[in-house]
């Protein structure tokens, strides 16, 4: 019987190797061509360019000694475009090159109608002396982010650039509009010239950036602008970490009239010596998640020009011991951000964690007698602090909800297991609901608990 199985597996070896030798009468294998490292043959002919040719990727290291100058990863970038031109589009694996001092990026490595493409970065310092502006569905993924800069993938500035990458543009840009387009696994170091970290005014869905250090920025590091349908929708921009290079700089930036998919995760350091802003939130339909700013006046601050700002939700949010104040809300009691068009806001899970105070409100005032004054949140942690629309009577025509229960005279709803007793001073406005017996509803009216139902 073992002998029978062994003739049996051996025929069928025999078979398989026929086959494979016919297939190979018919479509033989190909010369690769100068960086393609993978042959893929569908018709009999190889990797020619054509609109029916396909590569698993384009190795650009081969293009590295032809050019002038070895290290330069962007020339050897631009040449593995040049040489694919035709695809439909390309990977582009730039990780056997081995970026040096003698290796600065003088130049763009993408060429003015790129296709659609995939690079992938060298572990190293990768010097830039110019910024780099990604074509419509292009992604640019390096060896990792590291904000000490002692590992992964560092793209750093030589130069001053208003950003050092810029995501589409008019002149990449159908109508000025690109899609696709993405960061990941990198760092972009400031390295102490002017300039900012990244922006994008022009590519919308599917535009992200995940896993980026941006250290040492002067500027804004992430700029994300909606207006005129630029960049609204793009997003999520997550795993963010950001060290500021000067006391003028912003960790980041979102505003105008369009919605994103947020900012997920992320860490703002600004220098402790009263830098003003960590984080301009300025557009309608955003999310703030997952949010660490510390070294900052204001942590989050939200404000809106002559466009409403509305729809925002800000959740679990932390600061640090030096930042003023973790969330403001300016507004007209305001006198460094008057602000009026803000509403629909939700905020949740704020911890001051050393800050001085948790939320400075001044669109919602806190009354003492018949004059409005900021609403100074200084809980240590507040669950819920929620403003509706404002409407026709002002600034005291804006609803607010909280669960603060520490600062003065801002109204909340508790809730307890029995009727409501002791003294609510400060708290006129306040709802318990009482989920024992007796009376289900209190409201706090002059220091004292007045039975509603």
């Amino acid at each position: 019987m073992r002998i029978l199985r062994e003739l049996i597996a051996i025929r069928e070896t025999l078979a398989g190797t026929v086959a494979l030798l016919a297939a190979l009468s018919v479509y033989p294998i190909q010369a690769q061509t100068e960086g393609n490292n993978v042959v893929y043959n569908s018709s009999g002919t190889c990797c020619s360019g054509s609109s029916n040719a396909s590569y698993a990727f384009v190795d650009a290291s081969v293009f590295d000694n032809a050019n002038g100058n070895k290290g330069d990863v962007c020339a050897d970038i631009l040449s593995a475009y040049g040489a694919y031109s035709g695809a439909k589009m390309v990977v582009i694996d730039a990780r056997g090159i081995a970026p040096g001092s003698s290796g600065i990026c003088s130049s763009s490595p993408f060429p003015s109608m790129a296709v659609p493409a995939v690079i992938l970065l060298p572990a190293g310092k990768i010097p830039l002396g110019t910024n780099w502006v990604l074509p419509d569905r292009t992604r640019i993924v390096g060896e990792g982010a590291d904000p000490t800069k002692a590992s992964g993938t560092i793209l750093q500035a030589t130069t001053s650039s208003s950003f050092m990458i810029e995501f589409g543009s008019s002149a990449v840009c159908v109508n000025n509009i690109c899609d696709g387009i993405g960061v990941e696994n990198l760092t972009l170091d400031g390295n102490g010239v002017s300039v900012g970290g990244i922006r994008n005014k022009s590519s919308q869905e599917r535009s992200y950036v995940n896993d980026v250090s941006l250290v040492n920025i002067s500027g804004t590091g992430l700029d994300v602008e909606t207006s005129n349908g630029s960049g609204q929708d793009s997003g999520p921009y997550s795993n963010i970490t950001f060290i500021a290079g000067s006391t003028s700089a912003v960790c980041a930036n979102i505003f105008g009239y369009g919605a994103t998919h947020g900012i997920h995760g992320i860490k703002c350091t600004g220098t402790g010596l009263n830098d003003p802003v960590g984080i301009y939130l300025a557009s309608n339909g955003n999310s703030l998640e997952d949010v660490y700013v510390d070294g900052f006046a204001d942590g989050i601050r939200i404000v809106s020009g002559s466009q409403t700002v509305q729809g925002n939700v800000v959740v679990n949010v932390t600061g640090g011991t030096d930042v003023t104040n973790v969330v403001h809300i300016c507004g007209t009691l305001g006198v460094d951000c008057g602000s009026t068009n803000i509403g629909d806001l939700t905020i949740l899970q704020v911890s001051k964690n050393g800050a001085q105070n948790a939320i400075l409100d001044e669109l919602t005032p806190t009354y003492s007698g018949s004059t409005g004054q900021p609403t100074l949140v200084t809980d240590n942690s507040v669950a819920i602090y929620a403003i509706g629309d404002p409407n026709s009577s002002g600034y005291g025509g804006t609803s607010r909800f909280t669960t603060a229960t520490q600062s003065v005279n801002v109204p909340a709803w508790m809730v307890g297991n029995g009727p409501a007793s002791g003294s609510c001073t400060n708290k006129n406005g306040t709802l318990y609901s009482n989920n024992g017996s007796g009376s289900t509803l209190y409201v706090c009216v002059a220091g004292a608990w007045n039975v509603v139902k």
